[in-house]
């Protein structure tokens, strides 16, 4: 008679960090080109379904990432279990403190680290072990411990030999904060870690490589610059780096924020303008995509539309082009803008141009052939709501999530991209409305609710189902723009 039962799934591969030419995953060199991700899943909090992180994780693969940084804590197992089945690898972070506490955070981990920090560890390790999608191990984040000292030696060796005698296939590093000043780069604190890994300061890791060329390096925490990302792509010993952040999160933010918007997707998803460049860089499949300066001749921030705010005052828009092919033709309302090669240096393709209501659009070619392309259109008066589901199904389990969109339309069917009209969802059927939101950092609004100001044209809810059987209806309005009915169908859980 059984008792109990344990299932663990596994995979088999084979890694390894080289001091010289960075890592190696199956034989094969390649670059961690890598995110940090926050453990909230946006609107719908700190209990988070896992269709919302496979989502997430989908966009990443999209985006070209291939590493999470788990920042900077634990995930749960199940995140981790969605890294193993769609093949990233992972930095598995434990503390974001040791003793020393940080600025707005007095009563945080500090006060317990040294009561708590080995049964922790030890549960970290011995419960995520069997994740191939394990890489390493990072022990704590921009720690304010003074490491000039042999008591800052001790916390670090303790830590990272309690891990080697529970995992001896990974590696340990952490993210040093400011290792100039911490003096770890002269004190032979680097040479004990088995990866030196620090955030942003990427020229300095290639100075301590030309120092110390025995020394394995990574960027445990990036920002978004091409001169980051240059640092990582023209030095082999460079083994990756991690994204500031995957995806926006609630938190750490000035009033009347209330969350960092330092993002490559935002909580719905969707993906920046800057995050078309990532795409050019870390994307093996071509692409093409074209942003401006919201503001005239160059003024403001880059938006992914060709629809002015003011069109009387809008004359130059400068206009950037990303993209991985060789060639990019631009064209205005069908005429012929130019062509322009792929930079050495994968800076964007830019042109100035006196602006034109209709269609702009960016052709991309390899070896003369057409790989991508992608054009915008300038939108009218808003019409109408279109609503999508991301898929036509939903299983009843926490787990699952069906993201509803009310895009703000013209008459063309054209997104309105500075509509914030008030939509309202209400539902039939076998489902609730788990969650509403538009990616607005600055909203006040809340998550539990029916209605939401559409943000960049768009707000979106979040649907579970409430039995296993049975049509969901789903229905978005606002004033002067009508509404839309979209069904989705409940099914019962495969768990």
């Amino acid at each position: 008679k059984v008792l109990d039962e344990v299932v663990t799934n596994f995979g088999i591969r084979e890694f390894r960090f080289d001091a010289a030419t960075g890592f190696y995953l199956n034989g094969k060199n390649m670059k961690l080109k890598g995110v940090c991700l926050h453990h909230d899943g946006g609107a719908m909090g700190a209990a988070v379904p896992l269709r919302v992180w496979e989502k997430r994780l989908q966009m990443m693969k999209q985006v070209g990432a291939n590493a999470i940084r788990t920042a900077h804590n634990p995930m749960s197992p199940e995140f981790l279990d969605l890294c193993d089945r769609m093949g990233f690898l992972v930095m598995n972070e434990t503390f974001d403190t040791w003793t020393a506490k940080k600025s707005n955070a007095e009563f945080g981990y500090n006060l317990y680290f040294n009561d708590w920090w080995q049964k922790d560890t030890r549960d970290v390790v011995m419960r995520d072990r069997n994740h191939p999608s394990v890489i390493m191990y990072s022990i704590g984040n921009e720690i304010r411990d003074n490491l000039k000292d042999s008591a800052g030696f001790k916390k670090y060796r303790d830590q990272q030999e309690l891990i080697h005698s529970l995992d001896p296939t990974r590696p340990v590093t952490m993210a040093i904060f400011r290792p100039n000043d911490a003096g770890v780069y002269q004190n032979g604190f680097v040479e004990t870690m088995d990866i030196v890994g620090q955030n942003y300061r990427e020229e300095e890791l290639v100075r301590l490589h030309k120092a110390k060329p025995q020394l394995k390096v990574i960027g445990t925490e990036n920002g978004h610059t091409r001169d980051a990302w240059l640092i990582l792509r023209d030095n082999p010993y460079m083994s990756g780096q991690f994204l500031w952040t995957g995806v926006d999160y609630l938190g750490e933010a000035d009033w009347p924020n209330i969350g960092s918007n330092q993002g490559v997707v935002d909580r719905l998803g969707n993906p920046k303008p800057r995050t078309y460049e990532r795409m050019s860089w870390w994307s093996n499949k071509p692409m093409v995509h074209i942003v401006r300066s919201a503001g005239n001749a160059g003024v403001g921030s880059l938006v992914s539309d060709w629809s002015p705010a003011d069109v009387d005052t809008y004359d130059e828009a400068n206009v950037q082009v990303f993209s991985n092919c060789e060639e990019v033709e631009l064209f205005l309302n069908g005429k012929s803008l130019g062509t322009k090669t792929l930079p050495n240096d994968d800076a964007p393709r830019t042109w100035k141009v006196t602006f034109e209501r209709g269609t702009i659009k960016a052709v991309a070619k390899n070896k003369g052939v057409v790989v991508a392309t992608h054009e915008m259109q300038t939108a009218g008066e808003p019409a109408a709501i279109l609503l999508t589901a991301d898929k036509n199904n939903v299983e009843n389990s926490f787990d699952d999530v069906v993201f509803i969109k009310a895009t703000i339309v013209d008459a063309k069917g054209i997104k309105c991209p500075l509509a914030d009209d008030m939509i309202t969802f209400s539902i039939s059927g076998p489902g609730v409305i788990a969650a509403i939101d538009n990616a607005n950092i600055a909203s006040h609004e809340l998550y539990r609710g029916n209605k939401r100001l559409a943000f960049q044209g768009e707000v979106v809810g979040i649907i579970q189902a409430s039995a296993s059987k049975g049509k969901i209806t789903i229905t978005a309005s606002a004033e002067g723009l009508g509404e839309k009915t979209i069904s989705i169908q409940a099914n019962s859980s495969t768990k």
